[in-house]
């Protein structure tokens, strides 16, 4: 999670959404990216998934990560995690947290682990919370 943080870091106010995708057998940062202004779907859950994606475009070296990410991803995210078929997801500010910080303006009230129980794998690991004492912050 430190390493999602310090992808965005030092975030600009509101501007805290930065993600990383860990190897699961080393524990190594495989890639980073982070969310920005301009089109609607540039987040950083999405960006690091679609950058890596390319460098791999077998798909096999995905299903060896988790996606970790500064704020629980929104639907669009969540359903890029599913069909990109990592092996999990942790994040650390909740959906609720961004909904009650207007500045944010989370306008989608639909969560990771409601859209993971309703896709292909509604066993994949979602872990939230994680360093949200740090992570929560960043949207504030």
């Amino acid at each position: 999670m430190r390493a999602a943080i310090k992808v965005v870091s030092p975030a600009p106010r509101f501007r805290g959404f930065g993600a990383v995708l860990v190897n699961v057998d080393d524990g190594r940062i495989v890639a980073e990216a982070k969310g920005g202004d301009g089109p609607g779907t540039n987040h950083a859950e999405l960006n690091v998934l679609r950058n890596f994606g390319l460098l791999h475009p077998d798909g096999e070296a995905l299903h060896k990560t988790v996606l970790v990410t500064t704020a629980e991803p929104c639907p669009m995210c969540a359903t890029c995690a599913i069909f990109s078929r990592v092996a999990g997801v942790a994040y650390g500010t909740s959906l609720e947290f961004l909904i009650g910080h207007p500045p944010t303006r989370m306008p989608i009230r639909i969560s990771m682990p409601q859209v993971v129980a309703t896709g292909p794998l509604p066993n994949m690991p979602v872990v939230g919370g994680v360093l949200r004492e740090e992570t929560d912050p960043l949207f504030m």
